[in-house]
């Protein structure tokens, strides 16, 4: 098993790309069982340069090969500012990422606001750093349906999954297994493991 790193401590997304790329060789190892503690400022303002500083730090850090992933998010029927982009993460106004269920709140009352759903596209970057000098990215897009009820299953790291009904499966995508997920082919998801297998074999 070849040993990557994933930039994140988002453990939700950890334990999915873990499962993901297993079946291909890879043991994709998260920060905190390699004892790394890092702060990373996330201060571009697109998913790439975001992704691109934090793989490069927890390369730094490590010395194996790492990849990072980063996400925003634009709805079609929020007006422009209203629209989350980088700052999915973020209530709009307040500093600070915010709890899952304060940003769940957020998110369903502007969906309420503008009739209760609406499309959506994610656009997500993955960065894979080899060497100082070789950093490789690719922006990922995958349209989506958010509604403004919500389920009751929540994923941690992960809140606005409940609310994104995904209709080919019939499920909002916080209640869906990885193995639903692949079988979905989730563009992001897919494009990522495709990415870093590239890269790293």
């Amino acid at each position: 098993m070849k040993q990557v790193l994933l930039g994140s401590r988002n453990a939700t997304r950890l334990g999915r790309f873990r499962h993901l790329l297993e079946p291909f060789g890879i043991a994709l190892l998260g920060p905190a069982e390699l004892d790394i503690e890092l702060s990373v400022v996330e201060s571009s303002d697109t998913p790439e340069g975001n992704a691109t500083i934090k793989a490069k730090a927890y390369f730094e850090a490590a010395g194996l090969p790492t990849f990072a992933t980063d996400y925003s998010l634009f709805i079609d029927a929020f007006p422009p500012e209203k629209q989350p982009g980088v700052l999915v993460g973020r209530i709009l106004g307040n500093p600070g990422t915010a709890p899952d269920d304060e940003l769940l709140d957020y998110y369903a009352g502007a969906l309420r606001e503008i009739g209760g759903e609406s499309e959506a596209s994610w656009i997500a970057a993955v960065v894979v750093v080899l060497a100082p000098d070789r950093v490789f990215s690719r922006c990922l897009t995958e349209r989506a349906l958010f509604r403004s009820v919500r389920s009751p299953v929540l994923t941690p790291g992960e809140p606005l999954s409940s609310l994104q009904f995904v209709s080919t499966v019939g499920k909002y995508k916080s209640e869906m297994t990885v193995q639903e997920r692949t079988d979905a082919a989730l563009e992001i998801d897919l494009g990522v493991v495709e990415f870093v297998l590239e890269h790293i074999n």
